[in-house]
């Protein structure tokens, strides 16, 4: 399998996406807690027709947002399917 570095490669394999606002944030020399919390799965069709089925992975961390606490540091994680999946970007 050639490495994935755009959506559209990434929905074609059956990749799915999460979002986690992280718990941590930094305020100077000192590391405080944040209790945001907020955590979902990303709907990847929706950033396709968004993004476009070229947009690189790389730059996905700099277009999400959290919806609660506004925070623009959002902690990406991808997950492989179980078994390969053959998908039309057209479905």
């Amino acid at each position: 399998m050639a490495d994935i570095e755009t959506l559209g490669q990434l929905w074609q394999e059956g990749w799915r996406i999460s979002a986690k606002c992280p718990d941590r944030r930094r305020d100077g020399l000192k590391t405080r807690r944040h209790q945001c919390g907020w955590k979902a799965e990303l709907d990847l069709r929706t950033l396709l027709v968004t993004r476009g089925p070229g947009f690189p992975l790389d730059r996905l961390s700099a277009v999400v947002m959290c919806p609660r606490c506004k925070r623009r540091d959002i902690v990406l994680s991808y997950s492989a399917p179980a078994e390969p999946v053959t998908r039309l970007m057209t479905g």
